[in-house]
């Protein structure tokens, strides 16, 4: 069986990553997509890295780190993927992982402005989360994240997609 065509997606966090790659796939519908959404290979929350709030107070969940990734199981679904034409892996960190972009045909980055990224986030929301906290963790937390770990892969994109 021959490995599918791999489209690797990255960008920060509200950059338009996932609306991008279901538009791919419906663009490719001739063919066998298989999208995987990084969203769903975070480690559980009792073992995510963690970050200090001063602003909040105490030790919050990271869910902006490439420690945050359950990469073996990743990888494992990326093989099981193998009766795909195509397979589109979306998510902050798709361009970090060396094991990934070797297999990754296109590397596309999804480069949105951080004021607009931000407007999505709190348009978005947490449930239960004031517009407060959304600031304070997008400014102590995502936006480090991006700047620290997914800003730099945008390097390695074949495509640089802006605006999101």
């Amino acid at each position: 069986m021959t490995r599918p065509f791999t489209i690797g997606i990255a960008g920060g966090s509200c950059s338009g990553k996932t609306a991008f790659a279901l538009h791919l796939k419906a663009a490719l519908a001739r063919s066998r997509v298989r999208v995987l959404h990084m969203d769903h290979f975070y480690k559980p929350s009792s073992r995510l890295p963690r970050y200090w709030s001063p602003t909040l107070g105490g030790w919050h969940p990271d869910y902006n780190s490439p420690d945050c990734m359950q990469w073996g199981e990743l990888r494992a679904a990326c093989r099981r993927a193998a009766g795909a034409d195509v397979l589109i892996v979306d998510g902050l960190l798709a361009l970090h992982d060396p094991w990934l972009r070797r297999r990754t045909d296109l590397a596309i980055f999804m480069a949105c402005p951080e004021p607009e990224r931000r407007r999505r986030i709190l348009r978005r929301g947490v449930p239960g989360w004031d517009r407060r906290r959304h600031l304070r963790y997008w400014h102590e937390c995502v936006e480090r994240g991006f700047r620290r770990h997914v800003a730099p892969t945008r390097r390695r994109a074949d495509l640089v997609v802006a605006g999101g």
